[in-house]
């Protein structure tokens, strides 16, 4: 049987950009990562980790230095006002990241358009 990486999700400690999360969770002894590249609320503000960005560059290399793995990006919520098709941003940076799993977070409280947002996202 494989063995999983140990992890440390970046709620843990949001006030690190993700490059230094990924030193800081290295330096502690684990194996692997969550990284918040997605806002939770409105008044949360997003990493500049676009594609291209310098930020998602430095947390690439840091991966790379450390070893470290990306095993899941936070964080989707989905509200009443969720569009899958406005996510896409997410899914190409948790992509580069090699991301094994998103975190989304279901406030809707219509449990037939939440179920129907969430099956659009997968």
């Amino acid at each position: 049987m494989p063995t999983r990486p140990v992890g440390v999700g970046h709620l843990t400690m949001l006030d690190a950009a993700p490059p230094d999360w990924v030193a800081l969770a290295h330096d502690a002894g684990f194996e692997a990562v969550g990284i918040r590249i997605g806002p939770a609320s409105p008044a949360e503000e997003p990493w500049p980790m676009g594609i291209g960005s310098p930020m998602l560059a430095a947390t690439l290399q840091r991966l790379a230095d450390t070893g470290t793995v990306v095993q899941d990006v936070e964080i989707i919520p989905v509200t009443p006002d969720t569009r899958a098709e406005q996510q896409d941003h997410l899914f190409e940076v948790g992509a580069r990241l090699g991301a094994r799993f998103f975190n989304v977070m279901v406030t809707d409280p219509d449990v037939h358009r939440a179920r129907d947002t969430f099956a659009a996202l997968c």
